[in-house]
């Protein structure tokens, strides 16, 4: 992208895209490396989600996402306790949440399992800290 806006910019205009384009991809490297290292305990564990927005995370980390929603739909009673029974097998004691979402049915299934419900936003402001922070809370759990 860098490039194909170097043809349309001024000389000095290209050499500070340049710059930052350099300062992006080695904040989004070093961050990759720190969350491997803070996720590596992890790798093959499961966290549940309330929302499944974290696909591409889990893998990244080798982590195993598991939603307590489908399809944008809240659990019926049987996949609610079937999601009991295994978050209790999994030794789950938090349920992620984002703040865009109602958070009963995750709250319901914290609460059965004698856990917390704790949140985290694949949306907020700044993607580099945020990543850190949800890695931060996973890696807590």
């Amino acid at each position: 992208m860098t490039n194909s806006l170097g043809e349309i910019l001024s000389e000095e205009e290209k050499a500070k895209a340049q710059k930052n384009s350099e300062s992006l991809v080695k904040s989004i490297t070093d961050t990759d490396k720190e969350l491997a290292k803070t996720l590596a305990p992890l790798r093959g564990e499961a966290f549940y989600v309330y929302h499944g927005a974290f696909g591409y995370f889990a893998d990244a980390y080798g982590l195993k996402q598991i939603p307590v929603e489908i399809n944008g739909r809240s659990p019926e009673p049987k996949r609610l306790t079937a999601l009991i029974k295994q978050a209790q097998s999994d030794e789950v004691k938090v349920i992620f949440v984002q703040p865009q979402f109602d958070q009963t049915s995750a709250r319901s299934l914290a609460d059965s399992i004698g856990g917390s419900v704790v949140s985290i936003d694949p949306l907020a402001k700044d993607p580099v800290q945020n990543l850190r922070d949800i890695a931060a809370k996973i890696g807590a759990q």
